[in-house]
């Protein structure tokens, strides 16, 4: 009814990762502090970044049905050609490949063994800088928000 919303997805369904909650809470807080809603916090300033934002992200999806094995996890940059999962039988015999089809960081893995095709495996959120974006990820434990 025209309230604004901003909403924030990341990770997985039904499971909580602290590095992810952590990324995200940063840039809800960023954003209402940037559009006027929240004062600028005094530690803000100590260590100014800049943050990027994705202009756009895709989904892989699963082309076989059967056993998931992720070679990644949450907030890893990926290239483009990297294997980062395979999908086996259920004799484990290898299906598919799963391959990063551009470089990018990946914000959401699908953990769940038994996929079908079709389903959605990684969330892959592309950048301009990639690598800039992956040193930003690494160093989110340094400052507690």
């Amino acid at each position: 009814q025209g309230i604004p919303m901003l909403l924030f997805e990341g990770g997985e369904a039904l499971r909580m990762d602290p590095t992810v909650i952590k990324a995200g809470y940063r840039g809800v807080m960023n954003v209402m502090r940037s559009i006027g809603m929240l004062k600028d916090a005094v530690h803000e300033k100590l260590h100014e970044r800049k943050y990027q934002v994705s202009p756009r992200s895709q989904w892989l999806r699963a082309t076989k049905s059967g056993v998931l094995t992720p070679m990644i996890k949450c907030g890893a940059r990926v290239i483009k050609g990297q294997k980062i999962a395979t999908i086996s039988d259920t004799y484990g015999r290898l299906a598919e490949e799963v391959l990063a089809r551009s470089e990018g960081i990946v914000v959401g893995v699908l953990m769940l063994p038994v996929v079908h095709e079709g389903d959605a495996l990684f969330h892959i959120a592309y950048f301009d800088d990639a690598e800039l974006v992956e040193s930003e990820i690494l160093d989110l434990d340094a400052y507690d928000y």
